[in-house]
């Protein structure tokens, strides 16, 4: 029984597993993540790609991107794609999950199937969490998006501090 716990909670924390830090922890990974939030992420800006948009140089295990954006508030955003609904809907579920384990005590919530995403897109599954405490002001939200007229979806981590 407790095998099978320690697995899922492995299995719960391996999105955050940076690919070039084994050594930290999932949850070391998130808690810098929204440490850095406060500040506009300072060492997390890799290379400028445009006026106020940076490559991360952390990035999140198998995500195809991840970036900061400072244009109108600080944006710190990972992204992994699939080509089907239900993958990405357990991704967002395990990322969810992962990041409740990492910051207990912040409050929770769904967001609504059907909602629009930051991209004008309908959300199929996601969470948001609101923070407490020196990070009342952060936001993080988890969601899958669906394309229309396809089965291909985007599932999003983005951390916000307004």
């Amino acid at each position: 029984m407790k095998t099978g716990l320690v697995a899922a909670a492995a299995m719960a924390l391996a999105p955050f597993m940076a690919a070039q830090a084994h050594a930290q922890s999932g949850c070391d990974n998130m808690k810098r993540i929204v440490a850095e939030a406060l500040d506009a992420f300072p060492t997390l800006r890799g290379d400028e790609i445009d006026d106020d948009w940076f490559d991360s140089t952390l990035y999140l295990q198998g995500a195809a991107e991840c970036t900061i954006d400072l244009s109108i508030a600080s944006v710190f955003s990972c992204a992994w794609d699939f080509d089907a609904a239900a993958p990405a809907d357990a991704r967002a579920g395990v990322l969810a999950q992962a990041a409740q384990q990492c910051l207990p005590g912040w409050q929770w919530e769904a967001i609504e199937p059907g909602a629009k995403s930051a991209n004008n897109l309908p959300i199929t599954r996601g969470f948001r969490m609101i923070g407490n405490g020196d990070n009342a002001d952060t936001l993080i939200q988890i969601y899958a998006e669906a394309f229309p007229d396809s089965a291909e979806r985007t599932v999003w981590l983005e951390v916000t501090q307004p």
